[in-house]
């Protein structure tokens, strides 16, 4: 069950938290995973195949068969049934799996959709804050040129006629300076916004990753669930037969009631060495 076995490798190496995603979402499905895992191989490699023993020696018994057949009957009927019940306990956990998975799925979705609308918005700013920087940095530039050449005398001549109330390349280097703090917070605003972008769409690649992994594992569920449903009746088929068997003491009737049984049993042997 490779499947299983890569989701189980994810999980132990922290996956949830590289996707940015809380690790108790994937609590349930991942207790439900190991179950329906033993359970699968406790059917397939013990259940069944036992069961297909006793059959064996069954249909190797010499008719008239005596106390014999119908000792070995009756066990055959008990290990169908335990195979039985062992199927639809493994069908019960495939079905809650399917459905965790299918609401897994969705969630993990909903993390990717947010991520890249973070992503977004984060980029949006970034180009914003680009812009503003823009019209700051020309502000910066004017006022220092107007440092330069005629400016420095025409602004010495107005502070003196102000008696130094008025000095307009102070007032243009006052604004440069403001100009010049609003540059280094707009930086620092964006590179925060480029540092969040590539953290969302850091978690944005190992959602995906993980959404991959929880799509093939569903696939893989309803794969086995559909097996099982396969299972189940051709165990349902061959055991009414081998009960009825067991239970008439006319050897004909015995004979036609494991004649009846035969097909499934056959069938029964490809399905544990074939699963679909």
């Amino acid at each position: 069950m490779i499947e299983i076995s890569a989701y189980e490798q994810w999980i132990a190496e922290g996956g949830p938290g590289r996707a940015g995603l809380a690790s108790e979402l994937f609590a349930k499905f991942s207790a439900l995973l190991p179950i329906l895992k033993n359970e699968l191989h406790e059917l397939r490699a013990a259940l069944v195949p036992s069961a297909l023993q006793q059959w064996n020696l069954v249909d190797a018994t010499p008719s008239p068969g005596g106390n014999l057949i119908h000792v070995l009957l009756g066990e055959l009927a008990q290990k169908l049934s335990a195979a039985r019940d062992a199927a639809n306990r493994c069908l019960s956990v495939s079905l809650q799996a399917s459905s965790e998975a299918t609401d897994l799925s969705g969630t993990v979705q909903r993390a990717i959709d947010d991520d890249l609308r973070s992503i977004e918005e984060a980029n949006r700013q970034i180009e914003l804050l680009g812009a503003l920087r823009v019209g700051h940095e020309a502000m910066l530039r004017a006022a220092r040129e107007q440092l330069k050449g005629g400016e420095g005398f025409k602004n010495g001549f107005l502070t003196a006629l102000s008696l130094g109330i008025y000095n307009p390349l102070k007032a243009n280097m006052d604004a440069a300076n403001v100009a010049i703090a609003r540059i280094n917070t707009e930086a620092a605003i964006a590179n925060a916004n480029a540092m969040a972008a590539r953290l969302h769409q850091s978690e944005v690649v190992a959602s995906q990753h993980i959404l991959q992994r929880i799509n093939a594992l569903h696939g893989f569920l309803v794969d086995r669930h559909n097996d099982l449903n396969v299972g189940v009746g051709l165990i349902e088929s061959a055991l009414p037969q081998i009960v009825r068997a067991d239970e008439t003491t006319r050897e004909t009737l015995r004979q036609i009631y494991c004649t009846r049984a035969r097909p499934a049993m056959q069938r029964l042997e490809l399905w544990t060495t074939h699963p679909q």
